[in-house]
């Protein structure tokens, strides 16, 4: 049987067999693992394919320890990136010149430096109760409207407006238009209007930034603008701000969903949290690893000079990703890695990246995915999907994987 590489390759007229294959990263059948990824996964040496868009080739490593040594490596630049037609599978870069994403060190570890403070000053505790709050509220109202529930519509996808955009300090009364500046950002399609969206939405967060330093509140946004070590200007905090809310948001909902959806269509799971909710903690470990939350690659890295990596030689110049999905199933890592086992050791997952580049949100998120279930167990204990698994319909547009509807009952 032909492999999906050597499907895609046959139908864009590939080149030779001995060059790299051709990858659209197009798969996207509910949560199920991208069989293209698999056989990347396969290969001794870091295999090189060719991608939907823009030139030339790119190295794509899969392999756990592979992944988080290339994630860690500094000699793999995601600044160098910036401005090329490096080979992607989105029209334009996901990413603008200027996030926090696309920062080497030492501005990386400035700006981070600047997150951390501001997280300290906002509060752990604060937080806990903030989500605590938002979360309790949205489930009451689930339970005062009674079933059946649109779960995503009515929990996952208020939370980030209820949390982190909350926590902020973006004002209520602009929530629906940003929300449709940063919708258009996350389409594989070709939309002649992203970068006017890009240009918007910073533009938009560094004016909301010169007026909380000028006039403090007790929001993030105010915090990392106050003076201090590592102060950062109004773009900076802008830029922070961008990768806040489409990382922190965007994780958020679509984790919220994506495990409830895992674990209703698993109904062992879930009345595994209603009976020992101290095993929440290993429950989301074992699904944050499991759960492919993405399609295809993230953000590309450019070798500033020829390096060595697992027996690959990589030239300076050359664009490199790293799969963590990928590696969240490493064979070698992971012993029957496509089987969900909460009773594995902690796995050391990858959801949310590896070294200078980890998600500057996962604090939050993790605390909102905590929150979420440790109350929706204890409140709705007979929670349960109100179709059949098979029925769900799912965002196939995106490069992130998530349900469009999620229907319950209890």
């Amino acid at each position: 049987m032909e492999s999906p590489l050597q499907a895609a390759a046959d139908a864009a007229q590939p080149p030779p067999s001995s060059q790299p294959g051709y990858c659209p990263f197009d798969f996207s059948d509910a949560l199920e693992f991208d069989p293209a990824m698999r056989e990347l996964l396969a290969p001794d040496q870091v295999p090189r394919v060719r991608m939907r868009y823009g030139t030339g080739e790119a190295w794509i490593v899969t392999r756990y320890d592979q992944v988080r040594a290339a994630a860690a490596d500094p000699r793999l630049s995601r600044a160098a990136a910036v401005g090329l037609d490096y080979p992607r599978m989105t029209p334009i870069p996901i990413a603008p010149p200027g996030a926090l994403m696309m920062l080497d060190q030492p501005d990386s570890g400035r700006v981070r430096a600047a997150l951390a403070r501001a997280f300290a000053a906002y509060g752990t505790r604060r937080l806990r109760a903030h989500a605590h709050r938002e979360v309790s509220s949205l489930i009451e109202r689930i339970l005062d409207r009674g079933a059946p529930a649109d779960l995503r519509r009515d929990l996952a996808a208020p939370l980030p407006l209820r949390t982190i955009w909350d926590v902020l300090g973006i004002p209520v009364e602009d929530h629906a238009w940003l929300r449709e500046q940063i919708d258009p950002l996350k389409d594989v399609a070709p939309r002649q209007d992203q970068p006017t969206h890009h240009r918007t939405v910073h533009a938009y967060l560094a004016d909301l930034t010169a007026e909380r330093r000028a006039r403090p509140r007790p929001d993030m946004l105010s915090a990392l603008a106050a003076p201090g070590h590592a102060t950062l200007t109004d773009h900076e905090v802008a830029a922070l701000a961008v990768s806040l809310i489409l990382g922190g948001h965007d994780n958020m909902t679509n984790q919220v969903s994506n495990i409830a959806y895992t674990l209703l269509a698993r109904p062992h799971l879930y009345r595994l949290l209603v009976e020992s909710p101290e095993r929440t903690d290993a429950v989301l470990d074992e699904l944050l690893r499991h759960i492919p939350y993405h399609r295809g690659v993230g953000t590309p890295r450019v070798a500033t000079e020829d390096l060595d990596l697992d027996g690959t030689k990589i030239s300076a110049g050359d664009v490199v990703y790293v799969s963590y999905v990928a590696a969240s199933r490493d064979p070698r890592r992971y012993r029957d890695p496509d089987r969900v086992d909460v009773e594995r050791a902690p796995t050391g997952h990858l959801a949310f990246g590896w070294g200078p580049h980890r998600c500057p949100a996962t604090t939050l998120v993790m605390t909102v995915l905590e929150t979420v279930f440790t109350l929706l167990p204890r409140r709705l204990p007979t929670l349960a999907l109100a179709v059949p698994a098979s029925e769900i319909r799912w965002n196939d547009t995106s490069v992130l994987r998530s349900p469009l509807a999620l229907p319950v009952t209890w």
